[in-house]
């Protein structure tokens, strides 16, 4: 059970528990006005069906908003305050764009609910639709594109690859052996060299095909919306896949560079690892495919939404 359970961070809160209260918000909005016949009771007044409609979208919406809002605040100050903490422009600027994100996804959420109140005639039939589609949407699919992925792309398991790397060191260690045995040096310098750049091009190619297949899962991930927030929020925080190949990346070549004699500093220390993240703008580029997918879907729900509640019967 635990292996098939994220680490619980905000955008892991915000992307089930969130998600199932939102749900829990709208499931009864339209269906449960038109159960206890309240529903034509308001549409007799002057009223259109837009703006009744509108009204409950944005009443729901609030109060999730507000409290999650409250939250977020609460834990932004104590952060600030913190003495361990030094939030800088930039940051202050993730934050503010990982916060309108969320807000996004919630109002996806409140949408959804919303039209399918609005298409069925009872509420027990708007939650239980809404519950199957939390489930595939949120806890489903999202965890099916990286299996889906492997059915298309091959990537070596890490013991397939930890067990080529023995094979260069067992070729090393016999080498050393048989040059000790004919009475000469242990390493050969050239030979050495060029096992090490083996062993590490044996690294960098595991790390190549498993990024690809990461990109494939991700792709296919992408038709849950609770995916598509994820990657967004991942992305424009610096947490993301993109930052997280970019320090494995410095994390190799620092590697590389200390088992080649890397130069010590003026102190006589060895160089300390330098990592610089993903910069703003190119976070949002990489998000920018997911946050055209969460306002489209939407507006397409909101539509939805609209189009059924003007067509349907207030009885």
């Amino acid at each position: 059970i635990f292996a098939s359970i994220r680490i619980p961070d905000i955008a892991y809160v915000v992307m089930v528990v969130v998600s199932l209260l939102a749900m829990f918000h709208t499931y009864d909005s339209i269906s449960g006005e038109r159960e206890r016949g309240t529903l034509g009771l308001i549409l007799s007044n002057p009223i259109s069906r837009g703006t009744f409609l509108l009204g409950k979208w944005v009443g729901r919406y609030l109060a999730l908003l507000i409290p999650l809002g409250l939250g977020f605040v609460i834990v932004l100050l104590q952060a600030h305050m913190s003495p361990y903490i030094d939030f800088k422009a930039e940051d202050w600027i993730r934050i503010a764009l990982f916060c309108g994100v969320t807000f996004l996804y919630i109002s996806l959420w409140c949408s959804l609910g919303i039209f399918l109140s609005a298409k069925t005639r009872s509420t027990s039939a708007s939650l239980l639709a809404l519950f199957i589609i939390w489930t595939i949407v949120v806890i489903t699919l999202p965890r099916m594109g990286m299996p889906i992925a492997r059915a298309f792309v091959r990537a070596p398991s890490r013991s397939e690859m930890e067990t080529e790397r023995d094979k260069i060191s067992r070729e090393r260690a016999d080498n050393y052996w048989e040059r000790r045995a004919r009475g000469l040096p242990g390493f050969d310098v050239q030979e050495s060299a060029v096992a090490v750049t083996g062993a590490e091009q044996l690294e960098q190619d595991y790390m190549r095909k498993h990024a690809y297949l990461a990109a494939v899962a991700g792709h296919i991930s992408r038709i849950s919306p609770a995916a598509v927030y994820l990657y967004a929020s991942t992305n424009i925080v610096g947490t993301g896949i993109e930052d997280n190949h970019k320090f494995l990346d410095t994390a190799l070549r620092y590697i590389s560079d200390m088992r080649f004699g890397m130069p010590p500093t003026g102190a006589g220390r060895q160089k300390e690892v330098e990592f610089f993240s993903v910069r703003l703008t190119d976070s949002l580029m990489n998000s920018k495919i997911d946050l055209i997918l969460l306002v489209f879907t939407n507006i397409l729900l909101f539509m939805c939404a609209y189009l059924f509640f003007l067509r349907s019967d207030v009885k």
